[in-house]
């Protein structure tokens, strides 16, 4: 008995230790199973949501294809009157009967961009966008549309997509290149204003621009090459000329600036600072009765148009 006393104190002892050492309790298994998911799920490559497909549009009805056709033809008539807001109706008319054609959100987009209507343009570019990722013109009126909200940032991301998606298309670059010209960003806009060029030989608005850019860092033999350009392919205008007068005037040829202010003068008759210009070459042309002429009729001008200045433009 006393041997069996003696013992009763170990083996408690031992009763106590075989306990804590038993399998864990449920919070503890509910924790170390958390933990072990938590790693696995960061091994793991987080997956990126699925985009939902649109379903196309169901085949239509007669009716509905009378009433589509109806709605279409009324859109297009309107538009053509000049009557925006009502052939807009008719456009959402033709969505209801087809809400997931991405060309006539995209047609809608327009419209409401020609109304200034920008926000709502720019959703229905989201709307073509969602049903076709691959619309570069959705891309396009979503960037105009954000530069006319003074979003110079959105405008470019939205370019970018664009370029991304047809790279040969000009009309992104250009695009592009307007928005960072405006933004003073000359170095890239002049790079972009290349591309469009470099991709579509006879845009003349993309030339015109480059002029632009060329005069404002001085490059005046390259700006007479892009008004050449833009001017052989119809852009005859009295900037054009005016342009390609200072550039020749840059340059020292006043037999060339002379031409341009005569034909920038035939094309705005009534820009009144032509005028001041012409009579400082005849000036230096040695030819004062016809620089006085040109002052009285200049000044004659600026008096009849409201916009005399004693600080004539070129003088």
């Amino acid at each position: 008995m006393r041997f069996f006393a003696a013992l009763l104190p170990l083996i408690c002892l031992w009763v106590f230790v075989a306990g804590c050492s038993e399998a864990p309790s449920k919070e503890e298994k509910a924790k170390a199973e958390a933990k072990a998911k938590g790693k696995g799920s960061s091994s793991k490559k987080a997956s990126k949501p699925k985009k939902k497909i649109r379903p196309k549009n169901p085949p239509l009805t007669a009716e509905e294809s009378r009433e589509f056709l109806k709605a279409m033809v009324e859109a297009r008539n309107l538009e053509r009157e000049g009557e925006n807001v009502r052939a807009a109706e008719w456009v959402s008319m033709a969505m209801r009967i087809k809400p997931n054609d991405p060309q006539l959100h995209l047609w809608r987009g327009n419209i409401h961009y020609r109304l200034q209507n920008y926000r709502k343009a720019i959703e229905d570019y989201k709307e073509v966008v969602d049903i076709d990722e691959k619309n570069w013109k959705a891309y396009v009126g979503h960037a105009d549309a954000s530069w006319r909200l003074y979003k110079p940032k959105e405008a470019l991301d939205m370019l970018k997509k664009a370029i991304k998606i047809d790279p040969s298309n000009p009309i992104p670059h250009r695009k592009r290149g307007e928005i960072l010209h405006k933004s003073g960003d000359w170095n890239e806009a002049s790079k972009s204003y290349q591309m469009a060029m470099t991709l579509k030989d006879k845009d003349l608005v993309v030339y015109f621009q480059a002029a632009k850019i060329n005069l404002i860092f001085r490059k005046d033999k390259e700006a007479i090459k892009n008004l050449d350009h833009a001017i052989a392919y119809g852009l005859r205008t009295g900037e054009a000329y005016h342009m390609r007068a200072k550039a020749y005037r840059k340059l020292g040829n006043l037999d060339a600036t002379l031409t341009n202010l005569n034909l920038a003068i035939a094309k705005a008759p009534n820009w009144h600072a032509l005028y001041f210009e012409r009579a400082n070459i005849y000036d230096q042309l040695g030819q004062g009765d016809k620089a006085k002429k040109d002052r009285r009729e200049g000044k004659q001008k600026a008096e009849d148009t409201l916009f005399f200045d004693e600080q004539y433009p070129g003088g």
